[in-house]
C-alpha cells in the first residue's frame, strides 16, 4: 500500500496539491487503498464522470488501477481497460482511443475464453472507429 499512497500523493502534488470532491467521498479513499473494490469503483467513477468530484483523469486511472489489481474478475478488469478508450473517444483523441481498444482486445484474447466474449463491444468499436467519418 505504501507505493499506492506515494502514487496518490504524486498525482495530487502534480495538480498543485488540490482536488475537489464531496466530503462523503473522503472516507472512501482509505477504504479504496485498503482494497475495497466498491470504494475504488465509486472514486474512479466520481473522478471520471465529475459526479461528486471534479473530473481528473489521473485520479480516475489511479482508482481504476487499484480496481484492476484488486480483483480476479476479468469482466471488471476488461471494464477498467475499456473505459479509458471510451473517454478518449469522448475527448476526440481517436488515435489514443484505438490504442486503448487494442489493449482491451489483447486482454480479452489472453484472459477470456471466446465463448464468454461480449461481441457487442466490437460493434461499439466499429461505430467509434470506422463509422465516425
Amino acid at each position: 500500500m505504501n507505493n499506492d499512497n506515494n502514487l496518490l500523493d504524486e498525482i495530487i502534488n502534480k495538480s498543485g496539491g488540490l482536488y475537489l470532491m464531496d466530503s462523503e467521498l473522503i472516507p472512501l479513499i482509505e477504504k479504496a487503498q485498503n482494497g475495497c473494490l466498491l470504494s475504488q469503483c465509486t472514486l474512479a467513477d466520481a473522478f471520471c464522470c465529475g459526479e461528486g468530484a471534479k473530473k481528473n483523469e489521473e485520479l480516475a486511472r489511479y482508482f481504476e488501477k487499484l480496481m484492476f489489481n484488486n480483483t480476479d474478475d476479468n469482466r471488471v478488469k476488461l471494464g477498467v481497460l475499456w473505459n479509458p478508450a471510451i473517454r478518449e473517444y469522448q475527448r476526440g483523441n481517436y488515435d489514443k482511443m484505438i490504442e486503448k481498444f487494442n489493449i482491451a482486445i489483447d486482454f480479452m484474447q489472453e484472459n477470456i475464453p471466446m465463448e464468454k466474449w461480449d461481441f457487442s463491444l466490437f460493434a461499439i468499436m466499429e461505430k467509434y472507429t470506422q463509422l465516425r467519418e
